[in-house]
């Protein structure tokens, strides 16, 4: 039997790096993937791939600002981030691929991109703490919470201070949800909280 494919998307959460441009295996895949930019998913063979990051139009030749391989599962879904200051950054690799919520229910996670914010709580103002401790460069499991409408927001671990305020959240059901924390709390380009939304015909887990 044929192997399936693996899915894999790019990240660009760096918050002094240029426009890149990224490679599998030697050959462009996406391009000119600014700050605070997600590209579409492409199709990549399973197994090992080599994936380089080049400032966008440096071309094959051009120094990567990231080369790492990574070892890709048929049927999987991944999102590879590039994060931390251009001096040293570095690419974090997450798992996309989760059981799909019911029809009245989202799943929700929480991505910690800023380099320079504290460890986080994401929680309902007022109420329950939803992801404690986040770190940077963590990311949290997907959570299955109820569709609708929420408030959402961000503080200091331990703290029920809020250092940002997401209003009006619409977690539609059958949806997934990754919340990605970036920027910079003291210099620019300034913190905030990035919604990624994808439908449930992602991929199950195989």
């Amino acid at each position: 039997m044929r192997q399936r494919n693996a899915r894999v998307r790019a990240l660009h959460t760096s918050p002094d790096a240029p426009a890149v441009d990224i490679y599998v295996d030697g050959a462009m895949a996406i391009t000119g993937l600014s700050f605070g930019e997600f590209s579409d998913y492409a199709e990549l063979p399973a197994g090992m791939r080599n994936v380089q990051v080049k400032p966008a139009g440096a071309g094959p030749g051009g120094q990567s600002v990231i080369d790492v391989d990574l070892e890709l599962t048929g049927g999987q879904d991944y999102t590879v981030a590039a994060v931390g200051m251009l001096a040293n950054i570095q690419p974090v690799v997450l798992l996309d691929s989760t059981a799909a919520p019911g029809p009245n229910m989202a799943k929700v996670r929480v991505f910690h991109a800023s380099p320079d914010a504290p460890a986080v709580d994401v929680g309902v103002p007022g109420g329950p703490t939803l992801f404690q401790n986040l770190s940077f460069k963590e990311v949290t499991p997907f959570q299955a919470v109820d569709a609708g409408t929420v408030d959402l927001e961000v503080r200091p671990a331990g703290s029920m201070q809020s250092v940002m305020s997401i209003p009006d959240v619409s977690l539609q059901g059958g949806s997934l949800y990754t919340f990605v924390a970036l920027g910079m709390l003291r210099g620019t380009p300034s913190f905030r909280v990035m919604p990624i939304v994808d439908t449930a015909r992602m991929r199950m887990p195989m």
